[in-house]
């Protein structure tokens, strides 16, 4: 609904102005992430490098021709930088310290 909007009023398929789908891919990136700093900034830059540089699958997904193409990318970029982030977890325990 929001996604079919936002294209609809900034007449493009991913308006800068329209910031929930960085807002969920992120919430996305920390979800069940213990809350510490240290991997807020290091799931932080992950995100923003994922949802900048849009590696494949990613890219992907943008260049559907779908309206939700707004939110699937940031969504991918967010699943993605959470498993590293679980990955970094595991292999450092000591950083969630």
């Amino acid at each position: 609904l929001f996604c079919r909007a936002a294209a609809r009023v900034y007449e493009k398929s991913d308006p800068q102005k329209f910031v929930l789908d960085e807002t969920g891919g992120m919430l996305i990136s920390l979800l069940w992430i213990p809350q510490n700093a240290v991997l807020f900034v290091i799931g932080f830059a992950c995100f923003r490098i994922l949802d900048s540089w849009k590696p494949w699958p990613i890219i992907l997904l943008q260049n559907s021709k779908s309206h939700f193409s707004i939110m699937w990318d940031d969504i991918a970029a967010g699943i993605i930088t959470n498993i590293v982030l679980h990955v970094l977890i595991r292999a450092y325990p000591g950083i969630i310290y």
